[in-house]
């Protein structure tokens, strides 16, 4: 139930560290939940991960994330997403950081995938 929910949407979405952090957070503590263990038994997450033989949902979301990729790169030129991820805004931008767009993450998420 909670897979589903929290994969919604991931193609698109730009993770932060802060974001990667707590998605894993929460599912080790449903995890520990399902096994009945707290976090004073001291039960590494790599052994309750590895008893209940999952990967991390942040690597199922670098999985969508290329399955998106790969699937916008086959599209006609004339959809929508495809336009989205070529266009390029025009005039002055703000004077602080700019906010990391999709296609600045994408980049990133070749060289560094989580």
């Amino acid at each position: 139930m909670t897979v589903p929910t929290r994969l919604y949407g991931s193609e698109v979405l730009v993770p932060k560290s802060k974001d990667i952090r707590m998605i894993k957070t929460g599912e080790m503590s449903f995890l520990r939940c399902l096994i009945g263990a707290r976090r004073m038994d001291k039960i590494r997450n790599e052994d309750i991960c590895q008893d209940f033989g999952i990967y991390s949902i942040n690597n199922k979301i670098h999985h969508y994330r290329s399955n998106w990729e790969q699937y916008l790169e086959r599209m006609h030129n004339n959809r929508i997403p495809k336009q989205s991820l070529l266009y390029a805004l025009a005039g002055k931008r703000d004077r602080r950081r700019p906010r990391k767009c999709w296609n600045e993450a994408r980049i990133g998420h070749c060289l560094n995938p989580w």
